[in-house]
């Protein structure tokens, strides 16, 4: 795949427009990168093609549970690294990941949507979740990521439902600044909701794992857990959660086969 251009980029990535997927060109693959401030305990992510100026800034939260807050970043609230980002405004976050104790699942935000990680093997990495991004005709559609650990770093790779890479997540076990990063493949690679579902569910995956690697609660969670079996899963949109990502309407997850 050829790297994107930045002069040859999409031209139809404004706020609430639809995007028009570019075919073939310099527009199917895009790398960002992940850095981890010590100071600030925050990590920011960048284009490589534009790495002075990042997309996005993630906020930790230990207890409870593991959370990660996304937002986006601009050059008024700190978040370019001149200055605190702690009190951006909430129109800023564009979504969170929770990390549970127990349970092999994980729960996300994205643009106030509700969604969950669900896990489909017990002790391997493989986990689902209904892409609003790739939505046909409003109809989200079940994407998988699977994983691969070697000793340097961990692959997370999303597929779709015909089996075609839509993004990767590398994540670098020794890394210490540089935590890993990025790769949005294919045609909507250019789109920024595409972006943002993958950047938020990517990296949920990848902590996932790694708390599920370090966490002996977690074992209980896959011997007694029901992986792949039906779940709670939201069918209204609304405003992102402050403080909880419960999800309270249900439906079959995954969707049944015919």
């Amino acid at each position: 795949m050829a790297a994107a251009n930045l002069d040859g980029a999409s031209t139809n990535t404004l706020p609430g427009e639809p995007f028009k997927p570019v075919l073939g060109g310099d527009h199917d693959h895009v790398t960002l990168s992940m850095n981890f401030a010590w100071r600030k305990f925050k990590s920011s992510i960048s284009d490589e093609r534009n790495p002075e100026k990042p997309l996005y800034i993630i906020s930790y939260k230990i207890f409870p549970k593991l959370r990660l807050i996304f937002r986006r970043a601009s050059g008024d609230d700190g978040s370019d690294g001149s200055a605190e980002d702690d009190n951006s405004a909430d129109e800023s976050i564009i979504g969170t990941g929770t990390v549970n104790n127990v349970s092999i699942d994980s729960s996300y935000t994205c643009h106030g949507r509700k969604d969950k990680l669900v896990a489909q093997k017990r002790f391997h990495t493989l986990y689902t979740h209904r892409s609003a991004a790739l939505s046909v005709d409003g109809k989200p559609q079940v994407v998988t990521w699977s994983g691969d650990c070697g000793l340097k770093r961990w692959d997370f790779v999303c597929v779709d439902e015909n089996q075609t890479p839509l993004a990767k997540f590398t994540a670098n076990l020794w890394g210490v600044k540089k935590l890993g990063k990025v790769e949005l493949m294919g045609p909507r690679a250019e789109d920024p909701a595409f972006r943002d579902e993958m950047v938020i569910t990517g990296i949920l995956v990848g902590y996932t794992m790694i708390w599920r690697a370090n966490n002996i609660f977690q074992l209980f969670g896959s011997l007694f857990g029901k992986p792949g079996k039906d779940r709670e899963y939201p069918v209204q949109e609304g405003p992102a959660p402050k403080n909880d990502d419960t999800l309270t309407a249900k439906e079959s997850y995954p969707p049944k086969q015919a």
